[in-house]
């Protein structure tokens, strides 16, 4: 179980690994945050991809947004699902926000987004796709990616992901 007092709201970022060869990470990052910040859909507003999730209502209750981005992580540049969470996640709770979010990634939300080009300073236009069918893909917690807090280089305090 991850366990979250019932009182206490914190983030669960979920992490997708693919080995990106990018560099200038820090720059692109923002300039495709931004984007993706751009592209919101008015319903995805504060709840992020969980606006759209209805299978699980324990789930739903507890995981209140899925908010999508790109960070910074060891020098590579990795994307973000931030999840903020109340309450506790079991474990199949956990594999069933994962396996959403990875369809999210590959059909979804993420099917539409490497559709639009990305308007860079130092790369022109790029296209950013949340997935591949690589054996290098997957989708982890922090913890699963044994990310300690100064390796995870987020810029946004309120946004500590302690689980």
């Amino acid at each position: 179980h991850i366990r979250v007092p019932q009182t206490e709201i914190n983030f669960l970022a979920l992490y997708i690994s693919n080995h990106s060869n990018v560099n200038n990470i820090h720059y692109i990052s923002d300039e495709i945050n931004d984007f993706i910040r751009n592209c919101e859909e008015p319903d995805e507003e504060h709840r992020g991809l969980m606006a759209y999730y209805y299978d699980d209502p324990a789930i739903r209750e507890k995981v209140f947004s899925a908010i999508p981005s790109v960070r910074d992580v060891n020098g590579e540049l990795v994307g973000v699902f931030e999840c903020e969470i109340s309450g506790e996640l079991t474990v199949s709770e956990l594999e069933d926000l994962r396996s959403y979010l990875t369809g999210q990634a590959s059909d979804g939300w993420g099917e539409g987004l490497e559709q639009h080009g990305v308007k860079t300073a130092d790369f022109g236009e790029i296209y950013v796709s949340f997935w591949n069918d690589s054996n290098d893909w997957s989708l982890q917690t922090e913890e699963e990616m044994g990310l300690s807090q100064a390796e995870k280089h987020t810029e946004e305090p309120s946004m500590g992901m302690t689980m």
